[in-house]
């Protein structure tokens, strides 16, 4: 794993490719395990501006409207999470799901040149494009049960979530996407590359997998979507 936590840019864009190949060429020999948030990402090329690529995956949820945000842990009720291949292929997907309840998500993965760590990214909006809020998003299966019914309402807005009233930063903000310069939630980095490398110090010489170096790359990807799936439900 890399020294420290952190990672070039070039070593990022390697994980990322060993990611997709690995998972890619491989098929799960058990019902868990890492295949479930490893499998389905793919690469995406800036349109305008090389060396800006990305990694890309789409999911479809279905949630009921929130008619209360001040109540939104009651009223709504979320489904099964789907994962689709591509986000043009959503609304042909949902054969069961109407204009009210079927939820696009779009996940990526891109590159922190500021924290030098993976950051992750995503937006969730209704069949009609209409953007879910954040009391929708934290009662959705996007997240695991529950994470905000019992934080205080003066840490959460309409655009951020924070764990602590006195925290630095907030855990979840809407920004501007890193790569897009588009609106996204996203998650906030500032403590990954501590915690990549208290896993890396806590896996010390062992050789993971039995693979030595190659695959370095791939691992600590896979640490890092381990650490994102601790707060997003990426089994989709």
């Amino acid at each position: 794993m890399p020294d420290g936590g952190r990672l070039t840019r070039a070593e990022f864009d390697a994980a990322a490719h060993e990611l997709i190949n690995h998972y890619s060429s491989t098929s799960p020999t058990f019902e868990l395990g890492p295949h479930l948030i490893c499998r389905g990402w793919r690469w995406e090329e800036h349109k305008s501006h090389p060396n800006l690529g990305y990694l890309r995956r789409s999911a479809r949820v279905r949630v009921r409207p929130v008619a209360d945000p001040d109540n939104a842990d009651e009223d709504i009720a979320s489904e099964t999470v789907e994962a689709v291949d591509d986000i043009a292929t959503v609304d042909a997907a949902a054969t069961d799901a109407t204009a009210e309840d079927a939820c696009t998500v779009e996940f990526h993965i891109t590159y922190s040149p500021s924290y030098e760590v993976p950051m992750l990214y995503f937006t969730a909006s209704t069949s009609s494009g209409v953007p879910l809020p954040l009391p929708s998003l934290l009662s959705s299966h996007l997240f695991h049960p529950r994470p905000a019914s019992s934080l205080p309402p003066s840490i959460r807005t309409n655009y951020a979530l924070s764990t602590k009233p006195d925290a630095p930063f907030p855990l979840l903000s809407l920004g501007e996407h890193s790569t897009l310069g588009t609106p996204a939630w996203f998650l906030h980095p500032c403590e990954t590359a501590a915690a990549l490398a208290e896993i890396g110090g806590a896996a010390g010489a062992e050789d993971m997998g039995g693979e030595g170096p190659r695959g370095e790359g791939r691992r600590y990807l896979e640490a890092w979507l381990m650490l994102v799936g601790s707060v997003l439900d990426l089994r989709c």
